[in-house]
Protein backbone atom coordinates (compact mmCIF):
# COMPACT_ATOMS: atom_id res chain seq x y z
CA UNK A 1 0.00 0.00 0.00
CA UNK A 2 2.85 2.34 0.87
CA UNK A 3 4.50 1.61 -2.48
CA UNK A 4 1.19 2.37 -4.25
CA UNK A 5 0.96 5.71 -2.52
CA UNK A 6 4.56 6.61 -3.29
CA UNK A 7 4.21 5.71 -7.00
CA UNK A 8 3.89 9.01 -8.96
CA UNK A 9 2.01 7.30 -11.79
CA UNK A 10 -0.71 6.45 -9.33
CA UNK A 11 -0.81 10.11 -8.29
CA UNK A 12 -1.51 11.09 -11.87
CA UNK A 13 -4.15 8.38 -12.21
CA UNK A 14 -5.89 9.52 -9.00
CA UNK A 15 -5.78 13.13 -10.16
CA UNK A 16 -7.37 12.20 -13.48
CA UNK A 17 -9.99 10.12 -11.70
CA UNK A 18 -10.90 13.02 -9.43
CA UNK A 19 -11.03 15.54 -12.30
CA UNK A 20 -13.12 13.31 -14.55
CA UNK A 21 -15.38 12.37 -11.65
CA UNK A 22 -16.01 16.08 -11.06
CA UNK A 23 -16.55 16.70 -14.77
CA UNK A 24 -18.88 13.71 -14.97
CA UNK A 25 -20.90 14.94 -12.01
CA UNK A 26 -21.07 18.44 -13.48
CA UNK A 27 -22.15 17.04 -16.84
CA UNK A 28 -24.81 14.95 -15.13
CA UNK A 29 -26.00 17.99 -13.19
CA UNK A 30 -26.14 20.17 -16.31
CA UNK A 31 -27.76 17.64 -18.65
CA UNK A 32 -29.92 15.53 -16.34
CA UNK A 33 -30.63 17.37 -13.09
CA UNK A 34 -30.89 20.87 -14.61
CA UNK A 35 -31.11 19.86 -18.25
CA UNK A 36 -34.61 21.22 -18.82
CA UNK A 37 -33.73 24.54 -17.16
CA UNK A 38 -30.65 25.15 -19.33
CA UNK A 39 -32.45 23.94 -22.45
CA UNK A 40 -35.15 26.52 -21.92
CA UNK A 41 -32.52 29.20 -21.33
CA UNK A 42 -30.78 28.20 -24.54
CA UNK A 43 -34.03 28.36 -26.46
CA UNK A 44 -34.98 31.73 -24.99
CA UNK A 45 -31.55 33.12 -25.89
CA UNK A 46 -31.64 31.84 -29.47
CA UNK A 47 -35.33 32.07 -30.29
CA UNK A 48 -36.96 35.50 -30.46
CA UNK A 49 -40.55 36.49 -31.03
CA UNK A 50 -41.21 39.10 -33.73
CA UNK A 51 -44.49 40.83 -34.54
CA UNK A 52 -46.54 40.39 -37.74
CA UNK A 53 -48.86 43.29 -38.51
CA UNK A 54 -52.60 42.91 -39.10
CA UNK A 55 -54.52 44.07 -42.18
CA UNK A 56 -56.59 47.19 -41.47
CA UNK A 57 -60.37 46.99 -41.82
CA UNK A 58 -62.07 48.67 -44.78
CA UNK A 59 -64.69 51.44 -44.79
CA UNK A 60 -67.82 51.47 -46.98
CA UNK A 61 -70.78 53.76 -47.54
CA UNK A 62 -74.34 52.63 -46.79
CA UNK A 63 -74.61 50.89 -50.18
CA UNK A 64 -71.30 49.04 -50.02
CA UNK A 65 -69.28 51.51 -52.09
CA UNK A 66 -65.64 51.37 -51.04
CA UNK A 67 -64.31 54.47 -49.28
CA UNK A 68 -61.09 53.20 -47.66
CA UNK A 69 -59.14 50.04 -48.43
CA UNK A 70 -55.59 48.69 -48.51
CA UNK A 71 -53.24 48.05 -51.38
CA UNK A 72 -49.92 46.32 -51.63
CA UNK A 73 -46.96 48.66 -51.41
CA UNK A 74 -43.23 48.12 -51.39
CA UNK A 75 -40.72 48.87 -48.67
CA UNK A 76 -37.07 48.03 -48.08
CA UNK A 77 -35.73 46.20 -45.04
CA UNK A 78 -32.15 45.38 -44.15
CA UNK A 79 -30.87 42.37 -42.24
CA UNK A 80 -27.55 43.91 -41.18
CA UNK A 81 -26.09 40.61 -39.95
CA UNK A 82 -25.72 39.39 -43.53
CA UNK A 83 -23.45 42.29 -44.58
CA UNK A 84 -19.79 41.16 -44.50
CA UNK A 85 -17.90 43.06 -41.80
CA UNK A 86 -14.93 43.87 -44.04
CA UNK A 87 -17.10 45.52 -46.71
CA UNK A 88 -19.79 47.09 -44.47
CA UNK A 89 -18.73 50.71 -45.11
CA UNK A 90 -18.49 50.29 -48.87
CA UNK A 91 -21.89 48.61 -49.11
CA UNK A 92 -23.50 51.26 -46.86
CA UNK A 93 -22.25 54.05 -49.16
CA UNK A 94 -23.41 52.25 -52.32
CA UNK A 95 -26.84 51.57 -50.78
CA UNK A 96 -27.28 55.21 -49.77
CA UNK A 97 -26.21 56.48 -53.21
CA UNK A 98 -28.60 54.05 -54.91
CA UNK A 99 -31.63 55.32 -52.95
CA UNK A 100 -30.60 58.93 -53.60
CA UNK A 101 -30.35 58.22 -57.32
CA UNK A 102 -33.82 56.64 -57.24
CA UNK A 103 -35.13 59.74 -55.42
CA UNK A 104 -36.57 57.61 -52.61
CA UNK A 105 -37.18 58.82 -49.05
CA UNK A 106 -34.94 56.78 -46.77
CA UNK A 107 -33.18 56.64 -43.42
CA UNK A 108 -31.22 59.71 -42.40
CA UNK A 109 -28.97 60.63 -39.49
CA UNK A 110 -30.01 63.38 -37.01
CA UNK A 111 -26.92 65.43 -37.94
CA UNK A 112 -26.39 66.43 -41.56
CA UNK A 113 -23.79 68.40 -43.52
CA UNK A 114 -24.76 71.18 -45.91
CA UNK A 115 -22.11 73.21 -47.74
CA UNK A 116 -19.57 72.31 -45.08
CA UNK A 117 -21.87 73.32 -42.21
CA UNK A 118 -22.96 70.73 -39.63
CA UNK A 119 -26.57 70.99 -38.43
CA UNK A 120 -29.02 69.15 -36.19
CA UNK A 121 -32.16 68.11 -38.05
CA UNK A 122 -34.08 68.68 -34.81
CA UNK A 123 -33.16 72.38 -34.75
CA UNK A 124 -33.95 72.82 -38.44
CA UNK A 125 -37.33 71.14 -37.99
CA UNK A 126 -38.27 73.48 -35.12
CA UNK A 127 -37.16 76.59 -37.04
CA UNK A 128 -39.10 75.55 -40.12
CA UNK A 129 -42.27 74.85 -38.15
CA UNK A 130 -42.02 78.22 -36.40
CA UNK A 131 -41.51 80.04 -39.70
CA UNK A 132 -44.37 78.16 -41.39
CA UNK A 133 -46.68 79.19 -38.56
CA UNK A 134 -45.74 82.85 -38.37
CA UNK A 135 -43.20 82.79 -35.54
CA UNK A 136 -39.47 83.48 -35.42
CA UNK A 137 -36.73 81.49 -33.66
CA UNK A 138 -36.99 83.59 -30.48
CA UNK A 139 -40.32 82.00 -29.55
CA UNK A 140 -40.22 79.17 -27.00
CA UNK A 141 -42.59 76.22 -27.11
CA UNK A 142 -44.47 77.55 -24.08
CA UNK A 143 -44.87 81.01 -25.63
CA UNK A 144 -46.18 79.52 -28.87
CA UNK A 145 -48.59 77.24 -27.04
CA UNK A 146 -50.02 80.03 -24.90
CA UNK A 147 -50.33 82.29 -27.96
CA UNK A 148 -52.29 79.68 -29.92
CA UNK A 149 -54.35 78.81 -26.87
CA UNK A 150 -55.30 82.45 -26.34
CA UNK A 151 -56.04 83.07 -30.03
CA UNK A 152 -58.53 80.19 -29.98
CA UNK A 153 -60.23 81.29 -26.74
CA UNK A 154 -59.54 78.06 -24.87
CA UNK A 155 -61.04 78.10 -21.36
CA UNK A 156 -58.24 79.16 -18.96
CA UNK A 157 -59.57 76.66 -16.40
CA UNK A 158 -58.55 73.76 -18.65
CA UNK A 159 -55.13 72.15 -18.27
CA UNK A 160 -52.54 72.47 -21.02
CA UNK A 161 -53.14 68.84 -21.97
CA UNK A 162 -56.91 69.38 -22.26
CA UNK A 163 -56.34 72.53 -24.30
CA UNK A 164 -53.94 70.62 -26.57
CA UNK A 165 -56.55 67.92 -27.23
CA UNK A 166 -59.15 70.54 -28.19
CA UNK A 167 -56.73 72.27 -30.58
CA UNK A 168 -55.59 68.93 -32.01
CA UNK A 169 -59.18 67.88 -32.71
CA UNK A 170 -59.68 71.20 -34.51
CA UNK A 171 -56.80 70.38 -36.85
CA UNK A 172 -54.29 72.66 -35.11
CA UNK A 173 -51.36 70.30 -34.50
CA UNK A 174 -48.44 71.66 -32.49
CA UNK A 175 -45.28 69.53 -32.04
CA UNK A 176 -45.07 70.43 -28.36
CA UNK A 177 -44.75 68.27 -25.24
CA UNK A 178 -47.35 69.70 -22.84
CA UNK A 179 -45.83 67.88 -19.85
CA UNK A 180 -42.35 69.41 -20.36
CA UNK A 181 -43.50 72.42 -22.43
CA UNK A 182 -40.73 72.03 -25.00
CA UNK A 183 -40.86 71.13 -28.67
CA UNK A 184 -41.01 67.41 -29.40
CA UNK A 185 -37.86 67.76 -31.52
CA UNK A 186 -36.09 69.04 -28.41
CA UNK A 187 -37.13 65.83 -26.63
CA UNK A 188 -35.80 63.75 -29.54
CA UNK A 189 -32.52 65.70 -29.55
CA UNK A 190 -32.00 65.16 -25.81
CA UNK A 191 -32.59 61.41 -26.20
CA UNK A 192 -30.27 61.24 -29.24
CA UNK A 193 -27.36 62.92 -27.45
CA UNK A 194 -27.95 60.84 -24.33
CA UNK A 195 -27.65 57.68 -26.46
CA UNK A 196 -24.06 58.63 -27.28
CA UNK A 197 -23.24 60.06 -23.85
CA UNK A 198 -22.90 63.60 -25.19
CA UNK A 199 -23.66 66.93 -23.50
CA UNK A 200 -26.86 68.67 -24.55
CA UNK A 201 -25.04 71.87 -25.53
CA UNK A 202 -22.46 70.18 -27.79
CA UNK A 203 -22.28 71.56 -31.34
CA UNK A 204 -23.43 69.46 -34.28
CA UNK A 205 -19.89 69.35 -35.71
CA UNK A 206 -18.34 68.19 -32.44
CA UNK A 207 -21.04 65.55 -31.95
CA UNK A 208 -20.59 64.27 -35.51
CA UNK A 209 -16.83 63.97 -35.03
CA UNK A 210 -17.15 62.00 -31.79
CA UNK A 211 -19.74 59.65 -33.24
CA UNK A 212 -17.75 59.16 -36.44
CA UNK A 213 -14.65 58.11 -34.48
CA UNK A 214 -16.39 55.47 -32.37
CA UNK A 215 -14.38 52.26 -32.49
CA UNK A 216 -17.49 50.09 -32.95
CA UNK A 217 -18.50 52.06 -36.07
CA UNK A 218 -15.20 51.14 -37.77
CA UNK A 219 -15.13 54.09 -40.16
CA UNK A 220 -11.79 54.45 -41.90
CA UNK A 221 -10.04 57.82 -41.84
CA UNK A 222 -9.74 57.47 -45.63
CA UNK A 223 -13.40 58.51 -45.93
CA UNK A 224 -14.31 62.18 -45.83
CA UNK A 225 -17.21 63.32 -43.62
CA UNK A 226 -19.74 63.20 -46.48
CA UNK A 227 -18.92 59.53 -47.10
CA UNK A 228 -18.72 58.83 -43.38
CA UNK A 229 -22.22 60.28 -43.02
CA UNK A 230 -23.61 57.60 -45.34
CA UNK A 231 -22.03 54.89 -43.19
CA UNK A 232 -23.18 56.47 -39.93
CA UNK A 233 -26.80 56.45 -41.18
CA UNK A 234 -26.74 52.65 -41.13
CA UNK A 235 -24.54 52.27 -38.05
CA UNK A 236 -26.87 54.54 -36.08
CA UNK A 237 -29.96 52.58 -37.17
CA UNK A 238 -28.32 49.35 -35.96
CA UNK A 239 -27.31 50.96 -32.66
CA UNK A 240 -30.89 52.14 -32.10
CA UNK A 241 -32.02 48.50 -32.23
CA UNK A 242 -29.94 47.74 -29.14
CA UNK A 243 -30.45 44.10 -28.15
CA UNK A 244 -33.01 43.67 -30.94
CA UNK A 245 -30.43 43.49 -33.72
CA UNK A 246 -32.20 40.40 -35.04
CA UNK A 247 -35.11 42.61 -36.12
CA UNK A 248 -34.77 43.95 -39.68
CA UNK A 249 -34.21 47.68 -40.13
CA UNK A 250 -36.68 49.66 -42.23
CA UNK A 251 -34.46 51.46 -44.74
CA UNK A 252 -37.31 52.96 -46.78
CA UNK A 253 -40.94 52.62 -45.71
CA UNK A 254 -42.33 53.20 -49.19
CA UNK A 255 -40.58 52.85 -52.55
CA UNK A 256 -41.70 52.75 -56.17
CA UNK A 257 -42.20 49.51 -58.05
CA UNK A 258 -39.21 50.40 -60.23
CA UNK A 259 -36.94 50.64 -57.19
CA UNK A 260 -38.30 47.39 -55.79
CA UNK A 261 -37.52 45.58 -59.05
CA UNK A 262 -34.00 47.03 -59.19
CA UNK A 263 -33.31 45.89 -55.63
CA UNK A 264 -34.38 42.37 -56.59
CA UNK A 265 -32.07 42.46 -59.58
CA UNK A 266 -29.14 43.92 -57.61
CA UNK A 267 -29.48 41.55 -54.66
CA UNK A 268 -25.85 40.45 -54.93
CA UNK A 269 -24.70 44.09 -54.64
CA UNK A 270 -26.74 44.79 -51.50
CA UNK A 271 -26.54 41.71 -49.22
CA UNK A 272 -29.23 41.75 -46.54
CA UNK A 273 -31.43 44.28 -48.37
CA UNK A 274 -34.82 42.88 -49.29
CA UNK A 275 -38.14 44.07 -50.65
CA UNK A 276 -41.10 43.68 -48.32
CA UNK A 277 -44.74 43.75 -49.29
CA UNK A 278 -46.90 45.85 -47.01
CA UNK A 279 -50.40 47.24 -46.94
CA UNK A 280 -50.81 50.94 -47.65
CA UNK A 281 -54.06 52.76 -46.91
CA UNK A 282 -55.81 53.74 -50.13
CA UNK A 283 -58.81 56.04 -50.59
CA UNK A 284 -60.29 55.35 -54.04
CA UNK A 285 -62.42 58.51 -53.98
CA UNK A 286 -59.40 60.69 -53.04
CA UNK A 287 -60.82 63.92 -51.57
CA UNK A 288 -64.46 62.79 -51.44
CA UNK A 289 -65.67 62.45 -47.83
CA UNK A 290 -62.14 63.31 -46.63
CA UNK A 291 -63.37 65.07 -43.49
CA UNK A 292 -65.62 62.15 -42.62
CA UNK A 293 -62.96 59.49 -43.12
CA UNK A 294 -60.12 61.47 -41.53
CA UNK A 295 -56.43 60.89 -42.13
CA UNK A 296 -53.70 58.63 -40.75
CA UNK A 297 -50.20 59.27 -39.49
CA UNK A 298 -47.39 57.91 -37.31
CA UNK A 299 -47.64 57.66 -33.53
CA UNK A 300 -46.04 60.94 -32.51
CA UNK A 301 -47.53 62.69 -29.49
CA UNK A 302 -47.06 61.79 -25.83
CA UNK A 303 -50.77 61.01 -25.53
CA UNK A 304 -50.63 58.64 -28.51
CA UNK A 305 -47.57 56.85 -27.12
CA UNK A 306 -49.32 56.41 -23.75
CA UNK A 307 -52.59 55.30 -25.31
CA UNK A 308 -51.45 53.05 -28.14
CA UNK A 309 -47.92 51.87 -27.34
CA UNK A 310 -47.95 51.59 -23.56
CA UNK A 311 -51.60 50.67 -23.05
CA UNK A 312 -52.63 48.81 -26.22
CA UNK A 313 -49.16 47.41 -27.10
CA UNK A 314 -49.04 48.94 -30.57
CA UNK A 315 -45.77 48.85 -32.47
CA UNK A 316 -44.54 52.46 -32.28
CA UNK A 317 -43.66 52.40 -35.99
CA UNK A 318 -47.27 51.75 -36.98
CA UNK A 319 -49.56 54.25 -38.69
CA UNK A 320 -52.75 55.09 -36.80
CA UNK A 321 -55.97 56.95 -37.51
CA UNK A 322 -55.69 60.57 -36.41
CA UNK A 323 -59.06 62.14 -37.18
CA UNK A 324 -62.52 61.26 -38.47
CA UNK A 325 -63.73 57.67 -38.68
CA UNK A 326 -60.12 56.46 -38.98
CA UNK A 327 -59.34 58.08 -35.63
CA UNK A 328 -62.53 57.40 -33.69
CA UNK A 329 -62.65 53.74 -34.72
CA UNK A 330 -58.87 53.16 -34.70
CA UNK A 331 -58.97 50.13 -32.40
CA UNK A 332 -61.84 48.59 -34.37
CA UNK A 333 -60.14 49.00 -37.74
CA UNK A 334 -56.66 48.15 -36.42
CA UNK A 335 -57.14 44.43 -35.94
CA UNK A 336 -54.87 42.22 -33.88
CA UNK A 337 -51.20 41.73 -34.64
CA UNK A 338 -49.72 38.25 -34.56
CA UNK A 339 -46.21 36.97 -34.03
CA UNK A 340 -43.70 34.42 -35.29
CA UNK A 341 -40.30 33.21 -34.12
CA UNK A 342 -36.82 33.53 -35.54
CA UNK A 343 -33.40 32.22 -34.47
CA UNK A 344 -30.61 34.68 -33.60
CA UNK A 345 -26.93 34.34 -32.75
CA UNK A 346 -25.14 35.38 -29.57
CA UNK A 347 -25.06 38.98 -30.79
CA UNK A 348 -28.79 39.07 -31.37
CA UNK A 349 -28.47 38.95 -35.15
CA UNK A 350 -30.92 37.07 -37.37
CA UNK A 351 -29.92 33.51 -38.36
CA UNK A 352 -33.04 31.81 -39.70
CA UNK A 353 -36.78 31.41 -39.28
CA UNK A 354 -38.01 28.77 -36.82
CA UNK A 355 -40.37 25.83 -37.10
CA UNK A 356 -42.41 26.59 -33.99
CA UNK A 357 -43.68 23.01 -33.69
CA UNK A 358 -40.14 21.70 -33.12
CA UNK A 359 -39.76 23.84 -29.99
CA UNK A 360 -43.36 23.51 -28.83
CA UNK A 361 -43.92 27.24 -29.20
CA UNK A 362 -47.37 28.77 -29.46
CA UNK A 363 -48.08 30.80 -32.56
CA UNK A 364 -50.53 33.59 -33.27
CA UNK A 365 -51.78 34.60 -36.68
CA UNK A 366 -52.64 38.24 -37.14
CA UNK A 367 -56.34 39.07 -37.27
CA UNK A 368 -57.64 41.65 -39.72
CA UNK A 369 -59.51 44.64 -38.39
CA UNK A 370 -63.29 44.89 -38.71
CA UNK A 371 -64.95 46.55 -41.70
CA UNK A 372 -67.18 49.58 -41.11
CA UNK A 373 -70.31 50.66 -43.02
CA UNK A 374 -71.32 54.31 -42.72
CA UNK A 375 -74.72 55.96 -43.22
CA UNK A 376 -73.10 58.14 -45.90
CA UNK A 377 -74.46 57.82 -49.44
CA UNK A 378 -71.51 58.23 -51.81
CA UNK A 379 -73.41 59.58 -54.88
CA UNK A 380 -75.19 62.11 -52.67
CA UNK A 381 -71.85 63.02 -51.06
CA UNK A 382 -70.42 63.72 -54.52
CA UNK A 383 -73.36 65.97 -55.39
CA UNK A 384 -73.02 67.91 -52.14
CA UNK A 385 -69.28 68.47 -52.54
CA UNK A 386 -69.61 69.52 -56.18
CA UNK A 387 -72.44 71.88 -55.28
CA UNK A 388 -70.39 73.54 -52.55
CA UNK A 389 -67.47 74.11 -54.90
CA UNK A 390 -69.70 75.48 -57.66
CA UNK A 391 -71.48 77.77 -55.20
CA UNK A 392 -68.19 79.15 -53.84
CA UNK A 393 -66.90 79.83 -57.36
CA UNK A 394 -70.15 81.60 -58.25
CA UNK A 395 -70.49 83.68 -55.11
CA UNK A 396 -66.93 85.05 -55.41
CA UNK A 397 -67.81 86.80 -58.68
CA UNK A 398 -71.52 87.35 -58.16
CA UNK A 399 -72.32 84.60 -60.65
CA UNK A 400 -75.23 82.21 -60.96
CA UNK A 401 -75.35 78.82 -59.28
CA UNK A 402 -76.96 76.42 -61.73
CA UNK A 403 -78.51 73.08 -60.89
CA UNK A 404 -81.22 70.67 -62.01
CA UNK A 405 -83.44 72.09 -59.27
CA UNK A 406 -83.15 75.72 -60.27
CA UNK A 407 -80.67 78.57 -60.64
CA UNK A 408 -79.71 81.18 -58.06
CA UNK A 409 -78.01 84.53 -58.67
CA UNK A 410 -75.47 85.49 -55.98
CA UNK A 411 -74.33 88.88 -54.85
CA UNK A 412 -70.52 89.11 -55.20
CA UNK A 413 -68.50 88.20 -52.09
CA UNK A 414 -64.90 87.89 -53.38
CA UNK A 415 -63.41 87.00 -49.98
CA UNK A 416 -65.54 83.91 -49.43
CA UNK A 417 -63.26 80.86 -49.11
CA UNK A 418 -65.09 78.21 -47.11
CA UNK A 419 -68.45 76.47 -46.93
CA UNK A 420 -70.07 73.41 -45.41
CA UNK A 421 -73.21 71.37 -45.83
CA UNK A 422 -74.99 68.42 -44.23
CA UNK A 423 -77.79 66.23 -45.58
CA UNK A 424 -79.76 64.37 -42.91
CA UNK A 425 -82.47 61.73 -43.02
CA UNK A 426 -85.15 63.55 -41.00
CA UNK A 427 -86.79 60.24 -40.04
CA UNK A 428 -83.73 58.63 -38.45
CA UNK A 429 -81.27 61.47 -37.83
CA UNK A 430 -78.65 59.67 -39.91
CA UNK A 431 -76.17 61.78 -41.84
CA UNK A 432 -76.40 60.91 -45.54
CA UNK A 433 -73.78 63.41 -46.67
CA UNK A 434 -71.49 65.88 -44.94
CA UNK A 435 -69.06 68.13 -46.74
CA UNK A 436 -66.58 70.84 -45.83
CA UNK A 437 -64.97 73.03 -48.50
CA UNK A 438 -62.11 73.06 -49.36
CA UNK A 439 -61.21 69.40 -49.06
CA UNK A 440 -57.95 67.47 -49.57
CA UNK A 441 -56.72 64.16 -50.94
CA UNK A 442 -56.56 61.79 -47.96
CA UNK A 443 -54.02 59.62 -49.81
CA UNK A 444 -51.37 62.28 -49.09
CA UNK A 445 -51.17 60.94 -45.52
CA UNK A 446 -51.10 57.21 -46.29
CA UNK A 447 -47.31 56.86 -46.37
CA UNK A 448 -46.39 60.02 -44.48
CA UNK A 449 -47.15 63.48 -45.84
CA UNK A 450 -44.27 65.69 -46.94
CA UNK A 451 -43.73 69.03 -45.22
CA UNK A 452 -44.46 70.85 -48.50
CA UNK A 453 -47.81 69.12 -48.96
CA UNK A 454 -48.72 69.70 -45.32
CA UNK A 455 -47.89 73.40 -45.54
CA UNK A 456 -50.06 73.69 -48.66
CA UNK A 457 -53.05 72.50 -46.59
CA UNK A 458 -52.68 75.35 -44.09
CA UNK A 459 -54.05 78.88 -44.60
CA UNK A 460 -51.74 81.68 -45.68
CA UNK A 461 -53.05 83.89 -42.87
CA UNK A 462 -53.41 81.55 -39.89
CA UNK A 463 -54.94 84.28 -37.75
CA UNK A 464 -57.90 84.69 -40.09
CA UNK A 465 -60.59 82.48 -38.47
CA UNK A 466 -62.54 82.03 -41.72
CA UNK A 467 -59.55 81.42 -44.02
CA UNK A 468 -59.63 78.23 -46.06
CA UNK A 469 -58.38 75.34 -43.91
CA UNK A 470 -58.65 72.06 -45.83
CA UNK A 471 -57.74 70.00 -42.75
CA UNK A 472 -60.52 71.54 -40.65
CA UNK A 473 -64.00 70.06 -40.84
CA UNK A 474 -66.15 73.21 -40.68
CA UNK A 475 -69.23 71.15 -39.82
CA UNK A 476 -67.80 69.84 -36.55
CA UNK A 477 -64.79 72.02 -35.73
CA UNK A 478 -65.72 75.62 -36.43
CA UNK A 479 -68.03 77.77 -34.32
CA UNK A 480 -70.12 79.76 -36.82
CA UNK A 481 -73.63 81.16 -36.84
CA UNK A 482 -75.89 78.43 -38.23
CA UNK A 483 -78.21 80.86 -40.03
CA UNK A 484 -81.78 80.13 -41.09
CA UNK A 485 -81.27 76.38 -41.14
CA UNK A 486 -81.45 76.53 -37.35
CA UNK A 487 -85.06 77.66 -37.62
CA UNK A 488 -86.04 74.02 -38.07
CA UNK A 489 -84.36 73.19 -34.74
CA UNK A 490 -86.16 76.12 -33.11
CA UNK A 491 -89.49 75.02 -34.55
CA UNK A 492 -88.93 71.41 -33.50
CA UNK A 493 -88.13 72.44 -29.93
CA UNK A 494 -91.22 74.65 -29.77
CA UNK A 495 -93.42 71.80 -31.05
CA UNK A 496 -92.11 69.59 -28.26
CA UNK A 497 -93.02 72.31 -25.77
CA UNK A 498 -96.60 72.59 -27.07
CA UNK A 499 -96.57 75.02 -30.02
CA UNK A 500 -99.67 74.80 -32.22
CA UNK A 501 -98.17 74.83 -35.74
CA UNK A 502 -101.41 76.24 -37.18
CA UNK A 503 -101.54 79.20 -34.80
CA UNK A 504 -100.92 82.46 -36.69
CA UNK A 505 -98.71 85.08 -35.07
CA UNK A 506 -98.47 88.53 -36.59
CA UNK A 507 -94.95 89.24 -37.88
CA UNK A 508 -94.49 93.01 -37.98
CA UNK A 509 -90.91 93.33 -39.22
CA UNK A 510 -88.67 93.68 -36.19
CA UNK A 511 -88.49 93.32 -32.43
CA UNK A 512 -86.73 95.59 -29.96
CA UNK A 513 -84.94 94.23 -26.90
CA UNK A 514 -83.45 97.02 -24.80
CA UNK A 515 -81.74 99.42 -27.17
CA UNK A 516 -81.15 96.80 -29.87
CA UNK A 517 -83.39 96.11 -32.85
CA UNK A 518 -83.57 92.63 -34.41
CA UNK A 519 -85.16 92.65 -37.85
CA UNK A 520 -86.61 90.05 -40.14
CA UNK A 521 -84.62 89.75 -43.38
CA UNK A 522 -87.73 90.89 -45.27
CA UNK A 523 -87.81 94.11 -43.21
CA UNK A 524 -84.03 94.68 -43.37
CA UNK A 525 -83.83 94.23 -47.15
CA UNK A 526 -87.18 95.59 -48.36
CA UNK A 527 -88.98 97.19 -45.40
CA UNK A 528 -91.68 94.53 -45.72
CA UNK A 529 -93.56 92.42 -43.17
CA UNK A 530 -94.89 88.85 -43.37
CA UNK A 531 -98.09 89.57 -41.41
CA UNK A 532 -100.10 86.63 -39.99
CA UNK A 533 -97.69 83.67 -40.03
CA UNK A 534 -97.95 80.05 -38.86
CA UNK A 535 -95.10 77.52 -38.62
CA UNK A 536 -95.55 76.29 -42.19
CA UNK A 537 -95.44 79.76 -43.71
CA UNK A 538 -92.57 80.76 -41.38
CA UNK A 539 -90.44 77.89 -42.72
CA UNK A 540 -91.48 78.63 -46.29
CA UNK A 541 -90.54 82.34 -46.19
CA UNK A 542 -87.82 81.97 -43.50
CA UNK A 543 -89.50 84.56 -41.28
CA UNK A 544 -87.11 85.76 -38.57
CA UNK A 545 -89.87 87.54 -36.63
CA UNK A 546 -91.94 84.37 -36.18
CA UNK A 547 -88.97 82.48 -34.79
CA UNK A 548 -88.12 85.36 -32.44
CA UNK A 549 -91.58 84.69 -31.01
CA UNK A 550 -91.38 80.91 -30.64
CA UNK A 551 -87.74 80.94 -29.44
CA UNK A 552 -88.68 83.16 -26.47
CA UNK A 553 -92.27 81.95 -25.84
CA UNK A 554 -93.58 85.49 -26.42
CA UNK A 555 -95.73 87.22 -29.04
CA UNK A 556 -93.75 90.44 -29.54
CA UNK A 557 -96.51 92.07 -31.61
CA UNK A 558 -99.20 91.79 -28.89
CA UNK A 559 -96.84 91.57 -25.93
CA UNK A 560 -98.57 88.50 -24.52
CA UNK A 561 -96.94 85.24 -23.41
CA UNK A 562 -97.49 82.18 -25.58
CA UNK A 563 -99.08 78.98 -24.28
CA UNK A 564 -95.77 77.16 -23.77
CA UNK A 565 -92.49 77.76 -22.00
CA UNK A 566 -89.44 78.31 -24.19
CA UNK A 567 -85.88 79.63 -23.94
CA UNK A 568 -82.23 78.88 -24.83
CA UNK A 569 -81.78 76.16 -22.19
CA UNK A 570 -84.97 74.32 -23.14
CA UNK A 571 -84.11 74.64 -26.83
CA UNK A 572 -80.63 73.22 -26.27
CA UNK A 573 -81.85 70.28 -24.22
CA UNK A 574 -84.61 69.33 -26.65
CA UNK A 575 -82.46 69.60 -29.79
CA UNK A 576 -81.23 66.21 -30.94
CA UNK A 577 -77.83 66.01 -32.67
CA UNK A 578 -77.45 64.37 -36.04
CA UNK A 579 -74.99 61.50 -36.22
CA UNK A 580 -72.98 59.41 -38.60
CA UNK A 581 -73.85 55.89 -37.60
CA UNK A 582 -71.62 52.95 -38.37
CA UNK A 583 -72.21 49.25 -38.76
CA UNK A 584 -69.22 47.09 -37.93
CA UNK A 585 -68.72 43.86 -39.83
CA UNK A 586 -66.16 41.36 -38.57
CA UNK A 587 -63.55 40.54 -41.18
CA UNK A 588 -62.58 36.85 -41.52
CA UNK A 589 -58.91 36.08 -41.03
Amino acid sequence: MLNFIRNRKNHVILAFLLVFSFLGYSLYDLTITQGEYYYQRSVSNRIKKVETLAKRGEIFDRNGNLLATNEVGFGLELNSSIIPTESFSEIAIEMYDFLEKQNEDHLEFPIYIENGEYKYRFDESISKWLADNGYDDTWTAEEVFMDVRGANYIDPELSNYEAYRILYNQGRYMPISTSRMIFMDEVYKINFLKMYGLDQDISAKEAFGIIRNRSDFRISSDYDDYEAYKIIVLRHAIKEKGFLKYEPISIASSVSQETAVLVQEKGYEFPGLSVIYQTVRLYPEKSTAAHILGYMGPIATEAEIDSYVKTLNYNQNQIIGKTGIEGVYETTLHGENGYKYIEVDVYGKFVSEVDEAVYGLDTKSNKSGDDIYLTIDLPLQDVLEDSLENAINAIKVGGTFKSDWGDYKFKPYPKVETAAGVVVDVNTGEVLAMASYPSYDVNLFSTGISQEDYNALNPVNKRNPIAARPLVNIVTMMAVQPGSIYKMVTGYSALEQGLNPYQKLFSSGYVEIGNQRFGCWFWNDYGGIHGPTDLFKALEVSCNYYFFNVATGKDFNSGRTLDFEMGPVIMTESSKPVIIKVKIATVPI
